[in-house]
């Protein structure tokens, strides 16, 4: 009987314990308040706090409440709307939140005028002051990543994460970027990178006459040497990791001073044609909407082992009028040579290669990045299949394997500027961003961590995704241990 009492004690233990914890967390959706569209990538922020999320796709967002935290408010703030302000205590259950819509200034100055305004020198003042209005002293950033592969139907790789990156400054030296824990790891990809695995050959292989590599069919003769297990893992960290997305060229405002930067000094302007497509009030504050368009040159990427130049640019920049801190960047690469224009159109069936989505916070005269997603195709094999570990010229794929589209996403929810923290951080054993090493689950930690909630179409691909790989297992595990694998 005294045992039937302990058990109980630590079932209602358990059940106050995930009470309260849900307690901690909120949900709602934010909308347009005339139309009731959802509205996309709206900051969710605790006054008074470095601590917040973002609203998804459609609109959804989940934040959990730090302790000390649960009297206090939530400032709702979007791209072209009035900032609300809601009390934490009314979110007994998901709460749709309504933003009104701030006009947007088309007077004299926007209709007659633009012409007059130097927007070139509000770009240049804008990236010359991004150092400064960033932050002097270093600081520690914490968050959420999602990135997937897919063709046009399916999901084919997923990986979800905590990340912590920690920014020095910028005239201190590189940032830090290391992965926390893995929420999600999901790999359904065929061996369908013949092409990586044939660059992967030709960089490391010892072949005195490597241009064979991309006619030669038997790669099998290579295998002993280089397994394609280390030729997609060599790809996935140099093409599509975190230190590639934050320290390269595709971190447009923090590395404009790079060798071969997109918006470097000496080829902006040469690059990029700027201009004032309208005037906004964001929180009584005045920004400029930039459009960006093509110039006199190409951009040139000058990436090894792929021909990544001759892109035009498009997209917008906002810029705030008072300070010009950034607000927000949309920015994407189109295919504009003839080469560029073959190359994309044949091997991706796109014209945009790549994409990129940036947004700021502004906390105390600072400015901090608040949310990042870069998208690019991925070539796979476009001459190629396997059969039973074999590769036959035979079995030529289908154009919808070609390439997968990928995205990553990078959610920041927490900024800390505690020089214990910062301290604590820095000097951990290792900062290791390779997202794609395998790891356990840790649910404790989950279980109050700060995600970006998935969309229903997310849901789906997700839900579709885990009966492939569980399918998957199930066939791997009957598979004969004398069949021939080719990854192995």
């Amino acid at each position: 009987m005294k045992n039937h009492h302990i058990i109980l004690l630590i079932f209602l233990t358990i059940f106050l314990l995930n009470q309260l914890k849900a307690q901690n967390l909120i949900e709602g959706m934010v909308t347009d308040s005339i139309s009731s569209k959802p509205l996309s990538h709206v900051n969710i922020h605790i006054a008074n706090s470095l601590v917040g999320t973002m609203t998804n796709a459609e609109g959804k967002f989940l934040l959990h409440i730090p302790e000390g935290h649960k009297n206090s408010v939530l400032q709702i703030s979007h791209l072209g709307y009035e900032q609300e302000h809601v009390k934490i205590s009314v979110f007994g259950k998901p709460l749709e939140i309504k933003l009104k819509q701030q006009a947007i200034l088309l007077s004299e100055v926007a209709v007659g005028q633009t012409d007059k305004i130097d927007v070139n020198g509000i770009v240049k003042r804008a990236l010359d002051n991004f150092n400064v209005l960033n932050s002097s002293e270093p600081y520690i950033q914490k968050g959420f990543f999602r990135y997937n592969e897919r063709n046009k139907t399916d999901y084919k790789w997923l990986i979800e994460g905590a990340f912590t990156v920690f920014e020095p400054t910028y005239t201190k030296g590189s940032l830090k970027v290391g992965i926390d824990e893995i929420r999600r790891s999901y790999d359904y990809r065929a061996i369908d990178s013949l092409m990586l695995y044939r660059f992967y050959l030709y960089k490391f292989a010892n072949n005195k006459n490597k241009r064979k590599i991309f006619k030669d069919n038997d790669l099998e003769k290579y295998k002993s040497e280089f397994s394609m297990k280390e030729a997609l893992s060599y790809w996935n960290i140099n093409t599509n990791s975190f230190d590639v997305t934050l320290k390269g060229q595709m971190n447009l405002l923090r590395n404009s001073n790079q060798v071969h930067a997109i918006f470097s000094d000496e080829t902006l302007f040469e690059t990029h044609k700027f201009s004032v497509d309208s005037l906004l009030i964001h929180n009584h504050r005045l920004i400029y909407k930039i459009k960006i368009a093509p110039n006199t040159k190409t951009v040139d990427l000058f990436t090894k082992y792929a021909y990544n130049n001759g892109f035009l640019p498009v997209g917008y920049l906002y810029i705030f009028d008072d300070d010009y801190s950034i607000k927000e960047v949309n920015y994407a690469l189109v295919a504009g040579t003839k080469g560029q224009k073959a190359r994309s159109g044949h091997f991706f069936d796109r014209a945009v290669v790549h994409r990129i989505v940036m947004k700021y916070k502004n906390d105390q005269g600072n400015i901090y990045l608040n949310y990042f997603s870069y998208e690019t195709p991925k070539i796979l094999n476009f001459r190629f299949k396997p059969v039973d570990g074999e590769y036959s010229e035979s079995n030529l794929l289908g154009k919808n394997d070609w390439y997968y589209f990928t995205k990553l996403e990078m959610l920041f929810t927490e900024i800390s500027t505690d020089k214990t923290t910062i301290e604590t951080e820095q000097n951990r054993e290792t900062w290791d961003s390779d997202f794609f090493k395998q790891a356990p689950y840790n649910r404790q930690f989950w279980e109050s961590y700060n995600v970006l909630p998935e969309t229903n179409e997310q849901k789906k691909l997700i839900d579709d995704l885990e009966k492939n790989i569980s399918l998957q297992n199930q066939f791997e595990h009957n598979r004969p241990s004398n069949e021939k694998i080719f990854s192995e």
